[in-house]
């Protein structure tokens, strides 16, 4: 659907009682589903426009001067900037390094494309500093990171094996250490090294898996104890769980690819897209936890299959009296909120 000239005069600057009446004025039918999203999105080319909160009004703001540029189909900004700032990143670092390989944490990368802030690791194992700070519930907390940590990593893996399937990168989890300052990838002895010293201090701890150690927050005991083994034990400063990235040694490819998502990026494209990818991370975020509440309000709970995933995890990590007693408080959505504040939102400084 284009709107016509015509169609465009016939709009004004007014409150229309719903998506249905603007449709009739333009002598459309008002599609359902995906045909609906694509003539709200035709519709915000040419006009400015917000939903009247708590009814289907929706009132017309202004018409733009120029229509917005058309959104190709199949078009994804989330994925594609983030394809992108992947692409500057590792370029950058190839050219630094001397070398077609880098080994990035999950939380060094997020970081880095700005999808979360410096808070958002330091709180992930100081739960009980962010609840002093924040007056939140810690089960609340708890739930916000194991579901934005793990939505967060299973976008960035989604990305990389894009990048894979165009033959740009290659890419595997892998387990890096540090010694004498330099990061290498693990070696098999190294790998068992670790293990063994692991097993015997959450032996030590009565603790059965890494995920309690972080729920019973004594990652910063368990993670210094095991580091402190190894350095003593095998020269072994420190260790962490990484993606090791193997870059297409034809630079002109990853060039051209980034040539084709639009843009080869100097700094200040680099921090545009960045502040844009971090707005639709918040944007993503503050919808899902309205999306679990409004799923919590409803007694008959018609799950979706994205929901019923999400609460598999949950209630094995709280229970599922606790997962429900947090998403019905009123204050859920707003602590939510807050969250993304303090742990996404690039403009947030570093708290101490």
């Amino acid at each position: 659907m284009e709107l016509t000239k015509e169609q465009i005069n016939s709009l004004h600057i007014k409150e229309y009682k719903n998506f249905k009446e603007i449709c009739s004025t333009i002598g459309i039918k008002q599609g359902t589903g995906n045909q609906k999203k694509a003539q709200l999105k035709e519709l915000a080319r040419y006009f400015e426009f917000e939903k009247v909160e708590n009814t289907n009004k929706i009132r017309i703001l202004s018409k733009r001067d120029k229509p917005l540029e058309k959104i190709p189909r199949g078009y994804n900004p989330y994925g594609n900037i983030i394809e992108l700032l992947i692409l500057d990143l590792i370029n950058q670092k190839a050219k630094i390094n001397l070398e077609n390989y880098v080994y990035l944490s999950t939380a060094k990368l997020l970081l880095a494309l700005s999808m979360v802030n410096r808070n958002y690791n330091y709180f992930r194992y100081n739960i009980d500093k962010l609840h002093k700070i924040t007056d939140i519930d810690k089960l609340v907390i708890i739930e916000w990171y194991s579901l934005t940590h793990r939505n967060l990593k299973n976008t960035l893996e989604n990305t990389l094996d894009k990048l894979r399937n165009k033959s740009l990168i290659f890419w595997n989890h892998s387990m890096t250490v540090c010694i004498n300052g330099i990061h290498k990838k693990a070696t098999k002895q190294q790998k068992s090294f670790i293990l063994k010293i692991e097993k015997e201090i959450m032996v030590n701890m009565s603790i059965k898996d890494l995920q309690e150690i972080v729920i019973k927050k004594q990652y910063k005991n368990f993670i210094f104890e095991v580091n402190e083994r190894l350095k003593n034990e095998y020269n072994i400063e420190y260790y962490y769980n990484s993606y090791e990235i193997v870059i297409n040694d034809n630079n002109n490819a990853i060039i051209e690819e980034m040539e084709n998502l639009k843009y080869l990026l100097d700094a200040g494209e680099r921090i545009e897209y960045k502040y844009q990818l971090n707005g639709i991370v918040l944007n993503r975020l503050e919808n899902n936890a309205k999306r679990r509440y409004k799923n919590e309000e409803h007694e008959d709970k018609k799950d979706n299959e994205s929901i019923q995933s999400e609460n598999a995890i949950i209630i094995d990590i709280l229970g599922k009296e606790e997962l429900n007693e947090i998403r019905s408080n009123s204050k859920y959505i707003q602590d939510n909120i807050l969250l993304n504040e303090l742990l996404i939102d690039k403009k947030t400084r570093k708290i101490n």
